[in-house]
């Protein structure tokens, strides 16, 4: 009995392990998803593509969520990054 319950516990583990796995597939580098390298010389991401690119890893990734917390001056919403 106490092997078949260690067994189970190596198989669960196994399998969330490669579920995030699978998740952290899916998730574009920065890279990827701006096509450049941020940081790089005379390339900056404008607010859409940040968002964009923040609405997709909060998508495919249970590691973090993007919330709205309020509207900017210009009716934007505003966002924040939560765990």
């Amino acid at each position: 009995m106490r092997r078949s319950l260690s067994a189970l516990a190596v198989l669960v583990v196994a399998g969330l392990c490669m579920a995030s796995a699978a998740a952290a597939e899916q998730v574009l580098s920065p890279e990827e998803h701006f096509g450049f390298i941020p940081g790089t010389d005379r390339k900056l991401a404008d607010y859409g593509q940040l968002i964009g690119y923040l609405q997709q890893g909060a998508a495919a990734s249970p590691r973090f969520e993007l919330r709205e917390i309020g509207t900017s001056e210009l009716g934007r919403p505003l966002r924040e990054v939560a765990r």
